[in-house]
């Protein structure tokens, strides 16, 4: 035992650092932002009202719990005896009617509202770990059924004593994923005389050999632990589901499904084993898909890839209790194929298991012009799975035998919009099969990861559908980036704005089946006196920065809100609801460890009225700024200063490459200077974005809070000499012959809690007003530029001309300077060189003036017909040739 305490020690402290990363906000100082690090317990049962504290950062005056679920409800715990908060706690009530599953919860207070973190609701009885409980001989008793919401200690054991009855199937199911807890979990199952029976690091399946007390022993892998490493165990003969054969259904239709699972009502032994080794079981029932309403709010913590999934939760109940929440996605065909189909009909779905040992196959006929697209859904069902996919063309030889070529080999969609910080790309592989003759095709279907296990490893659902363009978006809060541009840092960020303040959030467009055009955005239950810039992602964009801008008449404002984008599609227009993400716990360095992200289950924002921001940025002209092809364009900005904020501001210009300037201490202007030759932009219509970074002076009250804080500060210090007093006079009642020791003694502690609760309160209350060195990240409404070719306009007195041989004549040309554009213009009659006895002499437009005469000349060669030209004229800008044409039509008569 001391050899597993020394190891256990060595590993703890290896990953010490590690471990305590989720309390540091791994930034340079930004102006306060309310963080959500914890909720504990995290979760409750339906039906009663639970007691939760939560830990972060920023909480000042954080008095409410937003949970999206909004029958949840929550409010502040008040002092027993007192009408006063107390810090960080709360009371949440979950109704009788909620719906079991995993909501998230934010909390809302002066600095905004904080990032979402999970709280799981359970039809089950719930009880909070009891300390200590780190030994055998020390395991906290726990009823079968009961859920326990416990927290992994650093270098340390949790011990749980759970009694069962001989032949009971019993399942230790732990969550942690689920609820976004940073623990990676081992569990082990020990028999009444502590001999080893199972061990897993999810779910632990075992039957019970003799009837007495059973120990479950849970610790981090690494044996990390604190309040980031919380957990939820339930143990005891409930149900459990392992899949859900087919995973899909069309909408509003009732259909039947294999359950596979464990400690199943009515069910029978399956021939599957699971992939942890047990012995499955299996029993069908009837599932009734509701409508699709394009929603999505799943217990599931799906990667941002999974955000193109359609479906609901459904969660299978027996007559031993229900299991954990099952994502069904809704299909696209009436019915799915059988799991056994090698020969399919397209357009099919299908649900299936990657073959342990040779590539699952699927035959097929297409005819010529004939498009599909193939996907694979595995990896964003959260399965461990590499889909690898083959289409082959299928030809009979001359001997009758089948003959296979390749047409594609489909690998992952690594498509990765959000980089980094907020990968979006998957495993699974979806292509585009435009059918190039009628013939018969196979599909072959591997796992990469899982093949040559000898057994089923996981299931998957094959797609394969007429093509339907569509798309999906997700609205995440951009984090202000590091001044260290060197840095890898990833915080957790939330939305929140001050008055006269601009935050930005990034939209991502996940386009099907080759839909490019523009989606159109808005928002609903956006706040009054916030606006949003731009309202458009282009055509063939898929990710585009969006500017929240708040104007100097805000109300206090902490809810969630819907992104809505809407797209022309065909005929038809099509309206979808915006997915949100989130990022779960800040990241020092995300080239060494990767950064944790899923979907949320809605998006947030808050507005206050007791702050504004320290600087604003506006530009001097809210307009389209119009230009052409190589032009430099000078943009000017207002610097709005408030507060001790009067250090340069650096900019940059979100272009490629990024362009960096800089404003000097106290300027109320600046200029960004656009040079399109450098950047290379096309014909169209653009948007910029700018931001910058400044240095200042903050303080976390308002001039108006000071006096009131002082006084606070004044009635702490009271309290703490009145505690003092106190204490010396117990000290010296505690010397008289008489005294009663133990009851000075107790009266002596509590005297010493009171002086420490004021001289924390003093130090807290004299941070407040204490002015603290912060960078402030702020942004600009976007700057529009609509280029066009050239920065002139040419016309023509007439598109048309008739000339007889050996004759001139003059073209009358008119050219319109845009833009301030005043160097000279060269005009020419583009002739081909198969075209003989026509010329024209280049002629030039001098600097400032718009017209001239292109003479033109025959000569008796000239053809006798009409001919078509074209006239250009050539402007020269920062070294570029800049050629705008009108076309001309020629006719040569005989004379």
């Amino acid at each position: 035992m001391a050899n597993v305490k020394q190891h256990k020690r060595q590993v703890w402290l290896q990953s010490l650092v590690l471990g305590s990363l989720f309390c540091q906000p791994l930034l340079h100082a930004e102006l306060p932002l309310i963080r959500l690090n914890t909720i504990f317990p995290p979760g409750s049962q339906i039906g009663t009202t639970a007691e939760v504290t939560i830990e972060g950062a920023d909480l000042d005056d954080a008095d409410s719990l937003l949970f999206s679920n909004p029958a949840i409800k929550s409010e502040p715990k008040i002092k027993s005896g007192s009408t006063n908060r107390e810090p960080n706690k709360f009371v949440v009530t979950i109704p009788s009617n909620t719906a079991a599953g995993i909501c998230d919860v934010r909390v809302a207070g002066r600095f905004g509202i904080s990032n979402p973190r999970a709280f799981a609701i359970s039809e089950s009885p719930e009880i909070n770990e009891k300390e200590p409980n780190d030994s055998f001989e020390e395991a906290m008793p726990l009823e079968q059924m009961r859920i326990v919401n416990g927290v992994a200690n650093p270098a340390a054991y949790d011990y749980f004593k759970v009694g069962c009855t001989k032949g009971q199937r019993i399942l230790a199911r732990c969550e942690f994923s689920e609820i976004d807890s940073r623990l990676e979990p081992v569990l082990f199952a020990f028999d009444p005389n502590k001999n080893e029976l199972a061990h897993s690091n999810r779910l632990l399946d075992f039957v019970a050999p003799e009837t007495g007390d059973y120990y479950i022993q849970l610790h981090d892998l690494t044996f990390r632990g604190g309040p980031a490493f919380f957990y939820r165990l339930q143990v005891g003969s409930f149900p459990y589901i392992d899949y859900v054969i087919p995973d899909f259904a069309k909408a509003s239709q009732t259909s039947t499904h294999k359950i596979l699972g464990r400690n199943l009502t009515g069910s029978t032994k399956s021939t599957t084993i699971a992939t942890d080794g047990k012995q499955l079981e299996e029993t069908s029932v009837e599932i009734t898909f509701p409508e699709n309403k394009f929603e999505f709010a799943s217990s599931i913590p799906f990667k941002p890839a999974s955000a193109v999934l359609e479906g609901f939760d459904w969660i299978y109940r027996g007559t031993n209790g229900s299991g954990p929440p099952q994502f069904l996605q809704f299909s696209e065909t009436p019915s799915p194929e059988p799991v056994v189909a090698t020969n399919i009909t397209l357009p099919c779905e299908i649900a299936s298991w990657f073959s342990p040992t040779q590539p699952n196959s699927f035959s097929f006929s297409a005819k010529k012009g004939a498009v599909y697209w193939i996907e694979i859904f595995s990896d964003r069902l959260n399965l461990p799975s590499d889909p690898f996919l083959v289409v082959q063309r299928v030809k009979k030889s001359d001997k009758g035998e089948l003959e296979y070529s390749d047409i594609q080999e489909i690998y992952d969609a690594d498509q990765n919009l959000g980089g980094p910080t907020f990968k979006t790309s998957t495993r699974d592989p979806i292509w585009r099969f435009e059918v190039k003759e009628d013939a018969d095709y196979r599909l072959l279907v591997r796992d990469l990861f899982n093949e040559g296990k000898g057994r089923k490893s996981y299931p998957f659902h094959l797609s394969i559908r007429n093509e339907s363009p569509d798309f999906e978006l997700v609205v995440i809060p951009s984090v202000p980036p590091n001044p260290n541009k060197d840095a890898k840092t990833s915080p957790v960020w939330s939305s929140f704005l001050r008055k006269e303040d601009k935050i930005a959030l990034d939209v991502f467009a996940f386009r099907r089946d080759g839909f490019n055009g523009e989606i159109n955005l808005y928002f609903e239950g956006l706040p009054t006196g916030v606006t949003m810039a731009p309202s458009s992602i282009p055509a063939g964009a898929s990710r585009e920065r969006f500017i929240l801008i708040s104007g100097g008449e805000l109300s206090p404002f902490s809810s969630s809100i819907q992104l809505i984008g809407k797209a022309k599609i065909g005929d038809k227009e099509i309206v979808h609801h915006s997915r949100a993400g989130a990022q779960l716990w800040p990241v020092d360095d995300y080239t060494k460890e990767p950064v944790a992200t899923r979907l949320a289950r809605d998006f947030a924002i808050a507005t206050t009225a007791k702050e504004t921001a320290p600087i604003t940025l506006d530009l001097a002209e809210d307009k389209t700024v119009e230009t052409s092809l190589a032009a430099k364009v000078q943009v000017p900005i207002k610097i709005t200063r408030r507060g001790e904020f009067n250090n340069p501001v650096k900019f940059t210009l979100q272009t490629d490459p990024p362009k960096d300037f800089e404003a000097d201490g106290k300027a109320t202007n600046a200029t960004a200077e656009i040079d399109l030759a450098q950047l290379k932009l096309p014909v169209g219509t653009h948007t910029l974005h700018l931001h910058a970074q400044t240095s200042g002076k903050y303080r976390r009250v308002t001039p108006d809070e000071i006096k009131g804080v002082e006084q606070e500060i004044k009635t702490a210090n009271e309290s703490v000499q009145a505690a003092e007093k106190e204490i010396a006079e117990l000290n010296e009642a505690k010397k008289k012959p008489d005294a009663k020791a133990e009851e000075i003694e107790s009266k002596i502690k509590a005297a010493q809690a009171k002086k420490e609760s004021g001289a924390n309160l003093v130090k807290e209350l004299n941070q407040k007003i204490q002015p603290a060195d912060v960078t402030f990240t702020v942004y600009c409404k976007p700057i529009t530029l609509k280029i066009a070719p050239s920065p002139i306009e040419l016309a023509l007195s007439s598109p048309a001309m008739s000339m007889k041989r050996s004759s001139k004549a003059e073209i009358p040309i008119k050219i319109t300077r845009l833009y301030g554009y005043k160097d000279p213009v060269e005009i020419s009659l583009l002739v081909p060189d198969s075209v003989k006895g026509l010329s024209a002499q280049k002629v030039t437009i001098p600097a400032d003036q718009t017209e001239a005469k292109l003479v033109l000349e025959t000569s008796t060669d000239v053809p006798l017909n009409e001919q078509k030209f074209n006239v250009q004229a050539l402007a020269k800008l920062n070294g570029h040739d800049l050629k705008t044409e009108q076309p001309f039509t020629l006719t040569v008569a005989a004379n």
